[in-house]
């Protein structure tokens, strides 16, 4: 580049000029990554949107458990922090045609976004009354 030919060009600056693709680059892969977790979270949600909706229509209540921080569960949603709150009572069963017609890694996949969105129901609790962001019970229940 001319300007590196200057005297005044330090080592900072031609670094900065030789890897300024490999920046671009780095971002364009970041920002690619971050667009995957954003669109795994919203089929999180909305997963457990349908979920709470079921339980919902047939009536089933579960109480909020005590004792945890509602701010633990969105860090573990965006950073992968695992939150178990389950206790060895609760398990999620895997049957029907969804788990037969998938590979082995696609079901794992499934099962462990099955116990996450298991952990967050029960840690939030579930009933008529949720008004949450994503899930109000009223408006879905309105909408039957």
């Amino acid at each position: 580049h001319p300007y590196c030919a200057q005297p005044y060009c330090t080592v900072p600056v031609k670094y900065a000029m030789l890897h300024a693709w490999d920046d671009l680059e780095q971002m364009a892969t970041r920002r690619s990554q971050n667009q995957l977790a954003v669109q795994r979270l919203a089929a999180a949600l909305e997963a457990e949107k349908r979920i709470r909706g079921y339980l919902v229509e047939n009536k089933h209540q579960i109480v909020k458990q005590e004792g945890f921080n509602l701010s633990d569960i969105a860090d573990g949603m965006f950073a992968g922090t695992k939150v178990r709150a389950l206790k060895a009572n609760y398990g999620i069963s895997i049957c029907g045609e969804v788990f037969e017609n998938h590979t082995k890694s696609e079901c794992e996949r499934k099962y462990q976004k099955a116990i996450k969105i298991a952990e967050r129901i029960a840690m939030i609790g579930c009933s008529s009354q949720d008004n949450l962001p994503y899930f109000k019970a009223k408006d879905h229940l309105e909408s039957l």
